[in-house]
Formats: structure tokens, sequence, C-alpha cells
């Protein structure tokens, strides 16, 4: 699946773009779908600045350095951590 990133998810960007005249375009993915996406902009970084937003549901990626809700009610509760950490 890592050429689906490198080189046919780049394609499709291009294309859809291309024939609807936009110059930029919201992306959701679902599961291999997100991670597609994290490949072709990992791979072809002027890619970012085609797409307005990315919606990544159950993406199997680690992302280090995203804050989630859960991480924001912790700094409240830290019992709510608890549940994530056991």
């Amino acid at each position: 699946f890592d050429e689906m990133g490198r080189q046919d998810l780049p394609a499709v960007i291009s294309y859809i773009l291309n024939v609807t005249g936009s110059e930029q375009l919201s992306y959701v993915g679902h599961s291999m779908g997100a991670s597609t996406f994290f490949i072709a902009m990992d791979a072809h970084p002027h890619l970012q600045s085609k797409v307005k937003r990315m919606i990544a549901m159950a993406p199997p990626v680690y992302v280090s350095n995203l804050i989630t809700p859960v991480q924001l009610v912790s700094a409240i509760s830290p019992e709510t951590m608890l549940a994530y950490t056991a």
C-alpha cells in the first residue's frame, strides 16, 4: 500500500483539482485511507498546500505530537488517564 501513498493518491488529488478547477480539497480517510494520506504528504510535501483539511477516521498510525480531548480533560482530572494507561 506504500505505492498508493507515493503514486496513486497524488495522482488522484491532481486529477480532482484539475477537473473541478479548485485550488484545494478536503480529504476524508478511514483506516488505510488515512495512512495512505500520511504517506503521500510525507513523500510529496508540495501537496500539503492543496489540502484544505484532512479528517482521519481510525488511522492505524501513531501521531505523537497530537493533543487529544482525553489529554486535555486529564489535565483537569488525572483519573481520566488511568483508563488509558492501565
